[in-house]
């Protein structure tokens, strides 16, 4: 059943890519949409009928000398949770992509790579090994490249798909790096690594995944791709931001528990980072002007806050989270879709406003505001339940008094940057012309992604008693309803009010001037920083080398190889007179000196 889920999304992209053209758009849409639909039936059954040992073998892959490596699936709690979260809502995104790509020319390239991704990220999850989870985790790094830049004739597609490609590119190498660590202690399989840790380079093996985490996860410093990655199309956005890739190293720190628990200092350096991002992100999404860049920036604050609950040790938690982000977060970036799609391509939130008014958008007005809302943690919405379960681990973890503070300031300016969103998107005196009508798929998948933000938390457990919880065999954690409640409430409440005096009663008709707010909508210029630090010297370095050495080595030095042959030939053409009588010359002379020489040596 579980292997359905990999296969059927692999065989369907691939046979998109070689024949969609050929078999038209509705029998390609079909055939992708069906694949993944029916890789979300087979995570459901393996819920149902999960298989006894968790260790599932197909084959035999690699033979590495010291460490063999199977095929095969690692099914348990958390690997069928995440299949679950993968399948489902990628199945939604596909549906939304039918209705959204329907005037594509270019629909095979996109369904198949659609599907390409899924079926990568299905890897990655299901991997009972790490070296077939580092497959997988290059393959939805190789996928999100292609759709980043799928429309090719944009130059900053190109680009922002170029910089997506390159840091995911060094992540994959600190995943090697512990792959072949592992591979070299004797084993990668999951059974042998994880049940049975050792404590041998532990260290080397732990940085190699914290750097593929913090890459794939967009953490800072390596978060800068993130935000450029809106230069796809927002279905893409959506699929990459909500359930699948981003979220893919939250997952590897949740898999690794045992690995990270042998660095305990380790922990502390987690929740420090998960906090520098989730504020550093929420700080620029409040100065954003494109409507998806405020939700780039959300998913990487919303991601700092499960590596927090990572950190501190609470991965239930933080898969928990995960769960309802996927949700609430693919919410919000297809409304936004269904927002730009009516608005003839218009991104600007400046540009918007006044569609509250409009009964063409009445279903992504009210998704948009339930999506908020749970972004920002109000009751009983599914983002409240998870963010205060991680709220309270920290505020349990003894030597985190600055990062619960922390948490709960980033949490006033989620509020804040969320109620800014709306209001200018939705309020406001402006008037539009015709606007595009969401397609009935299109309302379809916001409808249903509506509802498991309203519901999951309540489905999934209270504070306290999670019933993901208990299904993940994590401790529960115990929280107090009544006092989680007041904190979201006194971190929501504020940030919303706050956004409402300040562009609501007097709407600005552009972004503040102000250069602190210049620079947070530029991302604090650490877009900069990188190219002068590092992109910079090392485009200097190419220059100097391509323009001596490779001078040198492709024209110079072959140059004088082939004088200097074509003059010994010369030299020694010379030598060649053809009488026999020097060539006898010449036989009797080395004749005499090797006897000579022979002599000497007997001699002696």
């Amino acid at each position: 059943m579980f292997w359905a889920a990999l296969f059927l999304p692999l065989l369907g992209g691939l046979f998109i890519l070689s024949y969609g053209q050929r078999l038209g758009r509705k029998l390609s849409v079909s055939l992708a949409c069906g694949t993944v639909g029916a890789a979300f039936v087979s995570a459901l059954l393996t819920f149902f009928f999960p298989p006894s040992e968790p260790d599932q073998v197909l084959f035999r892959w690699l033979d590495l000398g010291a460490a063999r490596v199977d095929f095969g699936a690692w099914i348990d709690p958390l690997s069928i949770t995440m299949l679950l979260t993968v399948t489902g809502v990628a199945y939604l995104i596909h549906l939304y992509s039918a209705g959204y790509m329907a005037e594509e020319p270019e629909f095979a390239r996109f369904f198949g790579y659609l599907n390409l991704f899924v079926a990568a990220m299905v890897m990655l999850v299901l991997a009972n090994n790490f070296a077939l989870l580092l497959l997988g985790w290059a393959g939805v790094g190789f996928a999100s490249c292609m759709l980043i830049g799928f429309y090719a004739h944009k130059q900053s597609a190109l680009i922002a798909a170029r910089k997506a490609f390159v840091i995911n590119t060094f992540g994959d190498l600190g995943l090697m790096l512990a792959v072949f660590v592992l591979a070299n202690q004797g084993s990668v399989a999951f059974r042998d690594v994880l049940q049975a840790p050792s404590d041998e380079l532990a260290i080397v093996v732990v940085v190699g995944l914290l750097v593929a985490a913090y890459a794939k996860s967009a953490q800072f410093p390596l978060h800068t791709w993130l935000p450029d990655a809106m230069e796809g199309p927002t279905p893409v956005s959506a699929l990459i931001h909500a359930a699948t890739m981003v979220t893919a190293g939250v997952y590897l720190l949740a898999r690794c528990e045992p690995l990270l628990r042998l660095v305990a200092e380790m922990g502390s350096l987690i929740a420090a980072l998960g906090l520098l991002s989730a504020a550093l992100a929420a700080s620029c999404a409040l100065a954003q002007t494109d409507l998806k860049r405020v939700l780039a920036y959300s998913t990487m604050s919303q991601l700092g806050y499960m590596f927090m609950a990572c950190g501190v040790g609470a991965y239930g938690a933080a898969i928990f989270h995960l769960v309802t982000h996927a949700f609430f977060k693919a919410l919000l970036f297809l409304c936004a879709g269904s927002i730009i799609h009516a608005l003839h391509g218009e991104q600007d939130m400046f540009k918007m406003g006044g569609l509250a008014r409009r009964s063409e958008l009445a279903g992504p007005r009210w998704g948009f505001l339930i999506g908020g809302l749970a972004l920002a943690g109000l009751p009983p919405l599914a983002g409240y339940f998870s963010k205060e379960e991680i709220l309270t681990a920290i505020e349990q973890n003894a030597m985190t008094d600055s990062l619960f503070l922390g948490a709960l300031l980033t949490a006033a300016l989620t509020a804040f940057y969320v109620g800014r969103a709306y209001i200018l998107v939705f309020w406001g005196p402006a008037e539009h012309g015709e606007l595009h009508r969401p397609t009935a798929l299109m309302s379809l998948a916001c409808w249903v992604l509506a509802l498991l933000t309203a519901g999951a938390g309540l489905v999934l457990g209270f504070p306290g008693s999670p019933a993901l919880g208990a299904y993940l065999r994590t401790a529960p954690i115990p929280t107090h309803l009544g006092t989680g409640l007041l904190i979201s409430l006194g971190t929501a409440i504020p940030g919303m009010l706050l956004a409402y005096f300040m562009f609501a009663r007097t709407r600005p008709q552009g972004p503040s001037s102000a250069a602190v707010f210049r620079l947070a909508e530029k991302g604090w210029a650490l877009d900069e920083v990188q190219r002068l630090a590092i992109i910079a010297p090392m485009q200097m370095m190419g220059r100097l080398l391509g323009g001596r050495l490779e001078d040198v080595a492709s024209h110079r030095l072959p140059e004088q190889v082939g004088q200097t042959a074509v003059r010994s030939g010369q030299e020694l053409g010379l030598s060649q007179s053809g009488l026999l009588r020097t060539y006898a010359l010449v036989l009797l002379t080395a004749l005499l000196g090797v006897m000579t020489y022979l002599l000497w040596q007997v001699r002696a």
